[in-house]
């Protein structure tokens, strides 16, 4: 007969060989648990009164930019009286395919729902991810914005001009149109030294379906004029 008996010295064993499973596992459920309560307690104003920013990265920690969120608010409602609120959201997601993180599998399916939702105007990611949305047309042309003026006269280092083949309905390439459709975020390290994520190969966008697409972009200059050190600047 099996001894079922459970022992100090068999709970030990098994914690030993188990444990990574049990802490994934709760990783797990508390990203669901978040999620679904972000969804069920949504209180966000109206889209066009909202800019949403989500940092997409193996790390982001949002809480450590409080104080500078609200900076952010504030300068944003002096520009768009109608803003109502300013918010960050951290997407645990490398955007790596090859990153083989049970993490990041999770954090992908998050990422493409909020996508799909149209839930944020700014995302920060890295630069095979912009390239995507280049692709499936969902990047607004930062040039198009009238705060795009302001970006280009402090933060030109931060421009990234990119080529995109316009084709015709056989499919063939019928012309090339030239976009800034985002920018180059490596200069803003007052991040990195709050530990609020990495800048390192992180670039800034704008969605197509942003509904505040402008101040939006002006909500990104005024995240340059936060998070660049004075030697960063031209």
């Amino acid at each position: 007969m099996p001894n079922t008996k459970i022992t100090k010295d068999k709970l030990k064993t098994h914690w030993i060989y188990s444990k990574w499973i049990y802490i994934l596992v709760t990783l797990l459920v508390v990203g669901l648990a978040s999620i679904m309560y972000t969804v069920v307690n949504n209180h966000n104003p109206p889209d066009d009164q909202f800019v949403g920013i989500a940092i997409v990265s193996s790390y982001t920690d949002t809480s450590r930019i409080e104080a500078e969120t609200e900076i952010l608010y504030e300068r944003g409602k002096a520009y768009d009286p109608n803003l109502k609120k300013v918010e960050f959201v951290g997407i645990s997601y490398s955007g790596r395919e090859d990153s083989g993180s049970e993490l990041d599998r999770y954090g992908v399916e998050v990422y493409i729902a909020q996508l799909a939702a149209g839930d944020n105007d700014v995302y920060i990611q890295i630069e095979a991810l912009m390239k995507a949305r280049i692709d499936d047309d969902t990047l607004k042309p930062l040039e198009t914005l009238d705060s795009f003026g302001l970006i280009k006269e402090k933060y030109p280092h931060a421009i990234v001009w990119t080529d995109k083949e316009i084709k015709d309905d056989e499919g063939e390439v019928a012309f090339i149109e030239t976009h800034c459709y985002y920018l180059d975020m490596s200069s803003l390290t007052r991040f990195n030294e709050k530990s609020a994520f990495s800048v390192d190969g992180m670039y800034a966008c704008v969605m197509n379906s942003s509904a505040n697409a402008d101040t939006a972009l002006y909500t990104l200059y005024q995240i340059f004029e936060l998070f660049t050190p004075a030697e960063a600047v031209e």
